[in-house]
């Protein structure tokens, strides 16, 4: 049993440690492997990182604490009862995927016996500095009590216990071009989680898509504008297909209000949002600017050109 100074762990029936089976150089190449799955990360950034020597990082020793809980729930009914004995493992849900219930190893040489947590070299990772308090261990450790009663039978917790084993984690810091990136790897089991910049690649494609999406919209916007004004200046000068004339302005007038209505997208962000989710979905949007202004100018001079037909040759 721990001594009652260290009060965060006082209930524990045991402490542990896991084993670091990683140093810190081993742990910097895991980041490094790990930075390089990102997907479209910066090649410069990559080039940097591996370039980099331990004194460019800034490294951080911690302890995640991993609580394994067990619990004993009695189901009685009519004089009769019935035990039911479970288990869990609780642990900061942020660092899930650092996989900190992972133990790999001999069982000899998994874990090794804390005798106090102040005995640890390192101070641990939560947000107190502290381990969860007794009222706190208890209410997670009920949380594993879950067969449901049967009908008529009445549950009670009979007792519960749980076990603390601090696991080795390594958070590193790196700076490029003037912006800080994390990482933590998990010095037991190897895994890792790496912040790494996207490529440039994409901002690049963005810019130049949101350029021709400009330019496409004033085009279209332009050319619906000089179709209306050439229809406008043909009813002007009225021969025998007046009718046709009318019918002409107002479908020029309605194209028009499409076209206002369906111009590309032309926003710096909107492209840079839609190249990240697909790059597929990029092009195809870009695609329906350029087929909207193929379609503007081809309708206006096919109309244009029957206008010309009923005005000045009928």
């Amino acid at each position: 049993m721990l001594n009652t100074l260290d009060s965060t762990f006082f209930w524990c029936e045991d402490l542990c440690r896991a084993s670091a089976n990683y140093d810190e150089e081993q742990s910097l190449q895991i980041m490094r492997r790990e930075a390089m799955r990102v997907s479209d990360v910066d090649r410069a950034f990559i080039l940097a990182l591996t370039s980099a020597s331990a004194e460019d990082f800034i490294l951080d020793y911690r302890y995640l604490p991993v609580y394994n809980f067990s619990v004993t729930a009695a189901y009685t009914k009519d004089g009769s009862s019935r035990e039911v004995s479970k288990g869990g493992i609780y642990y900061d849900e942020s660092y899930a995927s650092l996989r900190p219930d992972f133990f790999v190893g001999g069982q000899s040489s998994r874990f090794f016996a804390v005798n106090l947590p102040r005995d640890l070299e390192y101070p641990l990772l939560t947000a107190s500095g502290k381990g969860i308090s007794e009222k706190e261990a208890a209410n997670r450790a009920l949380t594993f009590a879950n067969d449901m009663p049967a009908r008529g039978e009445r549950r009670s917790i009979k007792e519960w216990s749980g076990t603390v084993c601090f696991v080795p984690i390594l958070l590193v810091r790196f700076t490029y071009e003037g912006r800080v990136y994390s990482a933590s790897v998990n010095m037991h089991n190897g895994s890792c989680v790496c912040e790494a910049p996207r490529g440039k690649q994409d901002e690049t494609w963005a810019r130049k898509a949101s350029r021709i999406s400009r330019r496409l919209s004033r085009t279209v916007r332009l050319v619906s504008f000089l179709w209306l004004l050439l229809a406008s200046v043909m009813i002007a000068f009225p021969k025998p297909a007046f009718y046709f004339d009318l019918g002409f302005a107002a479908l020029s007038f309605v194209h028009l209000i499409v076209r206002l209505c369906r111009l590309p997208e032309t926003k710096l962000s909107f492209w840079l949002a839609l190249r990240e989710e697909s790059v597929h979905g990029s092009l195809v949007a870009l695609n329906k600017g350029r087929r909207a202004l193929l379609l503007s100018s081809v309708l206006a001079v096919l109309l244009l050109g029957a206008q010309i037909v009923l005005q000045f040759i009928l």
